[in-house]
C-alpha cells in the first residue's frame, strides 16, 4: 500500500482525514480503518488457507483409492455379474465334455477293434493285393482323422460374447463416456448422474452409420468429438455428440493385416500433435494414423472363388485308367497349366496337359516296387522346368528320384520323403517323417546330408520341433513354411532361425476358425496370406500372418460338389485354385472371382 500525505475522504468513516491507498481495492482509509481493513484481508487468506488444507486432505484420501468416483459402484457390479456366469457356463461346459467324452471314445475303440479284426484276417489267410492294401490305408486314415476332429465335443466360440465389455473415457468436466459391447453404443454420464445418454449407436449391432457392432474403445477429443474403436466393424468412427450418425475416418477396408486395415481394434489414443493411435488386438499392433490420414493407400487384393469347383483331372471313379486317378496327393502345375500328380496309390506320376481328357503316365506306373522304373507311394512331385524334369517324393521307397523322359536317377536314398518344394536359387527342400525335420539341399549335390532348416529336435511341440512334417513351401525370403501334421498347424521357419513361429493352427485338432485337423498342402501368396489343406475338415483355410484365426476360402459345407480329403495345392498364374481332392481321386479348380 502506498501512503499519501494529503487528506482525503475515508470510504468507512466518511471523514477527512490523512487516508492511505489501499492498491487492491483502489480506496482510501483513514489509519484505523486501514488497520481494520487488514484485519479483514488477513482473515480471508486464513479461509482461503482454511479451504486449501480441507481440500489436500480430501485429495490425499482420494489418490491412494479412488473408489467414490462416478461409476465405480456399476463397475464393481459389472465385475461380479461376469464372474459368476462365467462361473456357471464352464460348469456346464465341463458337465458336456465329460459326457461327450466317452461316447465318442467308445466309437473310435469299436472302429479300431473292426479294423484290428480285419488285419487278423488278412494275416491268418496271407491273401491279399494292393487293393486290400489300399483299403486298410484308407481305413486307417479316416480313424485317425476322426480320432484327431471328435465333432462331438469341440468347443464352438458364441458369434455374441455372453459378457458384456466396456471402456471408459473421461474429460475434465468428470464426465465419463463408455463403450458398451454387448449394447452396441457409447454412453455419456455427467458428474453425479443417474443415468448415461446414448451419444454414438444403439440402433442395434450394424455396419450402418449409426450403428456400431461390439465397441471396444472411446476417446474424445478437445472439440468434444467422440471417437469409437467399431470392433467387429474393423472402423474407427467419429461421432459428433447430438448428431444420429457417425463417418468412418479409419478402415472399412475388409479385416486384415495390412497398413490400411483394421482386426479387432480395442483401444485408442491421441499424441500431443492430434494422430491416432489404434491399438488392433487381432494383429498384435499398435498402428498411428496421421490427421492426414486418407483412405488412399494401396488396398490390399484378398481374392475370392468360386465355390463350385470344376474337376480338371481324375473324376472318374478310381481306378488305374488313364481318366482315372486312385488317391491323388502331391501335386505341381507348370507355366502352361499342365498337371503333374503324384497318383499315389496307382503308384505313378501323371501329367494332365490343359484341358485334356486324360492324363499319361511320365514316371511310374509299372506296379508297386522298388526297380528303377517302379514307384512306391509317391506323395509329391515337383517339376523342374530348368532340366525338363520331374522330382519325385519316392515315400515307401524312402528315397527321392529324378525322372528326365525315361532316365531314372536316384538323388537321395533312405530318407523317409513326404513333402518337396524349390526355391528360386534352385535349392531343394524335403520333408522327413521320421526325423521330424525338412533338409535343404543345393541342386546337383546331393553327395551329402544337406542342411536343417526346420526341425530336426525329435518329435514334439515345441517351436523347435515338428510332430509329422508333410508337405512345405518356400518363399521368397527363403522362409519355409511347413504343415506340421500331428501338431495340427503350420510353421514359418525364417532362414537360418533356430526355431519356428506358428502362423496357422496350433490350437489342437478340431474345425474351429483358429484350428486345423491333419493340415496337408500349403501355398502362401505374394501378400504373405497362407493357404492350408485342412484335411479332416475338408476345407481350404487362408491365414494372415499374426492372426488369431483363418478364413474359410472353399469347402467346409460337406456338399456333394466340395472336397472330401483335400492335400495338395496350388495356384496357377491366373490365381484359380487347383486342390487334389483325395477321397474323391480328382483334382478341382475352383476360379478365382474377378
Amino acid at each position: 500500500m502506498a501512503m499519501k500525505n494529503n487528506k482525503t475522504l475515508c470510504i468507512i468513516c466518511n471523514k477527512d482525514k490523512i487516508t492511505y491507498l489501499c492498491e487492491g481495492c483502489s480506496k482510501n482509509f483513514c489509519l484505523m480503518d486501514l488497520t481494520i481493513h487488514r484485519q479483514m484481508l488477513n482473515e480471508e487468506l486464513r479461509h482461503i488457507i482454511d479451504d486449501y488444507d480441507q481440500f489436500k486432505e480430501r485429495f490425499g484420501e482420494q489418490k491412494p483409492n479412488p473408489h467414490d468416483l462416478s461409476l465405480i459402484s456399476e463397475i464393481n457390479q459389472w465385475e461380479i455379474d461376469s464372474i459368476e456366469k462365467i462361473k456357471q457356463e464352464a460348469n456346464d461346459r465341463r458337465e458336456i465334455v465329460i459326457r461327450s467324452s466317452q461316447t465318442f471314445l467308445n466309437d473310435i475303440e469299436k472302429k479300431f477293434n473292426d479294423l484290428n479284426e480285419q488285419l487278423k484276417q488278412i494275416r491268418n489267410e496271407n491273401e491279399f493285393n494292393e487293393i486290400n492294401l489300399n483299403y486298410l490305408r484308407n481305413e486307417l486314415m479316416k480313424i485317425r482323422q476322426e480320432s484327431n476332429n471328435p465333432p462331438k465335443i469341440s468347443i464352438e466360440q458364441d458369434s455374441e460374447p455372453f459378457i458384456n465389455e466396456i471402456s471408459v473415457s473421461s474429460l475434465q468436466n468428470q464426465s465419463a463416456y463408455v463403450s458398451e459391447s454387448n449394447n452396441n453404443r457409447v454412453t455419456k454420464w455427467r458428474k453425479d448422474a443417474k443415468e448415461g445418454i446414448v451419444v454414438a449407436g444403439g440402433k442395434d449391432q450394424g455396419r450402418n452409420l449409426n450403428q456400431l457392432s461390439y465397441p471396444r474403445g472411446v476417446i474424445v477429443d478437445h472439440l468434444g468429438q467422440i471417437y469409437v474403436a467399431d470392433s467387429r466393424n474393423n472402423r474407427i468412427m467419429r461421432w459428433c455428440e447430438g448428431k444420429k450418425e457417425g463417418e468412418i475416418i479409419v478402415g472399412e477396408n475388409g479385416e486384415g493385416s495390412q497398413s490400411n486395415q483394421l482386426n479387432g481394434a480395442r483401444g485408442l489414443s491421441f499424441d500431443n500433435e492430434g494422430n491416432l493411435y489404434v491399438v488392433g488386438s487381432a494383429n498384435h499392433r499398435i498402428e498411428n494414423f496421421c490427421r492426414t490420414f486418407t483412405e488412399e493407400a494401396k488396398k490390399s487384393k484378398f481374392n475370392k472363388w468360386k465355390q463350385n469347383g470344376i474337376t480338371v483331372a481324375g473324376g472318374n471313379e478310381e481306378g488305374q485308367k488313364l481318366n482315372q486317378l486312385n488317391g491323388p496327393v502331391g501335386m505341381f502345375i507348370d507355366k502352361n497349366k499342365n498337371i503333374f500328380i503324384a497318383d499315389r496309390d496307382n503308384n505313378r506320376i501323371i501329367e494332365w496337359k490343359y484341358n485334356a481328357k486324360e492324363g499319361q503316365i511320365i514316371a511310374g506306373g509299372k506296379g508297386q516296387g522298388k526297380r528303377m522304373n517302379q514307384l512306391n507311394n509317391p506323395t509329391d512331385v515337383i517339376f523342374d522346368q530348368q532340366n525338363h524334369s520331374v522330382i519325385i517324393a519316392d515315400s515307401l521307397n524312402k528315397r527321392v528320384i529324378q525322372w528326365t523322359n525315361q532316365t531314372q536317377q536316384i538323388l537321395i536314398q533312405n530318407i523317409d520323403c513326404y513333402g518337396l518344394a524349390m526355391d528360386k536359387s534352385g535349392f531343394l527342400y524335403i520333408s522327413d517323417w521320421t526325423k521330424m525335420e525338412v533338409r535343404r539341399w543345393k541342386i546337383g549335390d546331393y553327395h551329402n546330408e544337406g542342411i536343417i532348416v526346420a526341425g530336426g529336435n525329435k518329435k514334439g511341440n515345441q517351436l523347435n520341433q515338428l510332430n509329422r512334417p508333410a508337405y512345405i513351401f518356400v518363399d521368397e525370403d527363403q522362409s519355409v513354411y511347413v504343415s506340421d501334421q500331428d501338431n495340427g498347424r503350420v510353421m514359418k521357419w525364417r532362414k537360418g532361425a533356430k526355431e519356428g513361429t506358428i502362423v496357422a493352427g496350433g490350437n489342437g485338432h478340431g474345425k474351429n476358425l483358429n484350428q486345423l485337423s491333419l493340415p496337408e498342402g500349403i501355398v502362401v501368396d505374394d501378400l504373405g496370406q497362407i493357404y492350408v489343406a485342412d484335411l479332416g475338415n475338408d476345407r481350404i483355410m487362408r491365414w494372415c500372418e499374426g492372426k488369431e484365426e483363418g478364413e474359410v476360402v472353399v469347402g467346409g459345407n460337406c456338399e456333394e460338389n466340395q472336397l472330401d480329403g483335400p492335400v495338395g495345392l496350388f495356384f496357377d498364374d491366373g490365381g484359380n485354385l487347383y486342390v487334389t481332392d483325395h477321397f474323391n481321386h480328382r483334382i478341382v479348380k475352383f476360379e478365382v472371382v474377378l
